[in-house]
């Protein structure tokens, strides 16, 4: 017996194939700025990082890992302030 897969599913699953992240020193110093950043923009008490003349540099790994990891955690990090404003642990009432 042959078993056949329906193109519709085939091409649902090759859209959700992950590109992989560079796993250079430069993206994970990056990211992890990044992410720091993020955390800072949603209203945590850390401090903002990045280097801007490498921000600056077309194609550089620090670039696209601290973009990826402020929108990741800036994200991650807004998300959990309302949740835990929306149980009274933090903040002001809304």
């Amino acid at each position: 017996m042959r078993a056949t897969i329906p193109l519709g599913v085939l091409l649902l699953l090759a859209g959700c194939a992950v590109t992989p992240e560079p796993q250079t020193a430069a993206y994970r110093q990056g990211y992890e700025q990044g992410c720091q950043s993020g955390r800072y923009a949603s209203g945590l008490p850390v401090v903002f990082v990045q280097d801007a003349a490498r921000m600056k540099i077309a194609g550089d790994d620090y670039a696209l890992g601290w973009d990826r990891g402020y929108f990741r955690c800036g994200l991650d990090a807004s998300q959990e302030l309302q949740r835990e404003r929306g149980r009274g642990f933090i903040g002001m009432a809304m």
